[in-house]
């Protein structure tokens, strides 16, 4: 079977989203992710990336790094910037870039499954940058970024997707690398559907995120209990 839970998003207004979007963490270094920040302090950068709030030239594996996007996810929520969801919930997800349209479910996998191998693997990781994820994630007490997983089609998934879709999107933005993005909450009955379709799902594998799922369980393990 394959766990997918509806979670309680902290996610912006629909007039900030634009404000907040930024690239994945792992696509741009100090210097560019400094420099698409600029001016904003709503980016979600100051959270991904959150050495671009210190000094030039400050190690981005210190300690304070690590402290400062803490505080960072805490400011904005404070400021409203992001919002916690009253209740669980599921999401579709679309990215188009060019003439490429991907879709797909945002919720809650399991660790548990991921260290029984029920979630599936295709890479090593490099101890370095799994230490930085889970130092990352260990400070934040959030996971802050997507792993991206696939599992092999469904009809009654994708149709249940589908229907989604027919709804108006929450989000519906282009951000500045010209991919344009929107995001559907899905209907409780139709979140209970999934999830139950899901637990007949023999398996999910990762497409990408490897580190990011290995200090996820690595986190788990160093809390539990």
């Amino acid at each position: 079977m394959a766990i997918l839970r509806p979670f309680r998003a902290l996610r912006p207004p629909a007039a900030l989203a634009a404000r907040v979007a930024s690239p994945p963490y792992d696509v741009v270094n100090t210097r560019e992710a400094r420099a698409l920040a600029a001016g904003n302090p709503d980016s979600f950068l100051r959270v991904s990336r959150p050495e671009i709030d210190l000094a030039e030239g400050t190690d981005e594996h210190a300690d304070e790094v690590y402290a400062r996007g803490a505080r960072n996810l805490a400011e904005l929520a404070g400021r409203g910037v992001l919002a916690l969801d009253p209740s669980p919930r599921l999401f579709v997800y679309a990215q188009r870039m060019g003439r490429h349209r991907q879709v797909g479910l945002v919720g809650c996998a399991s660790v548990d499954e991921y260290d029984r191998e029920l979630i599936k693997k295709h890479e090593k990781t490099r101890a370095d940058k799994e230490e930085d994820r889970v130092r990352h994630i260990d400070s934040l007490s959030a996971h802050d970024e997507p792993v991206f997983l696939t599992y092999r089609a469904r009809a009654d998934v994708d149709a249940i997707v589908a229907e989604v879709q027919q709804a108006a999107p929450e989000y519906d933005l282009v951000t500045t690398d010209q991919v344009a993005h929107q995001l559907w909450v899905v209907p409780g009955a139709a979140a209970a559907r999934l999830e139950a379709l899901f637990r007949e799902v023999p398996a999910l594998y990762v497409a990408d995120g490897h580190h990011r799922s290995a200090a996820a369980s690595r986190v788990h393990a160093a809390r539990r209990g």
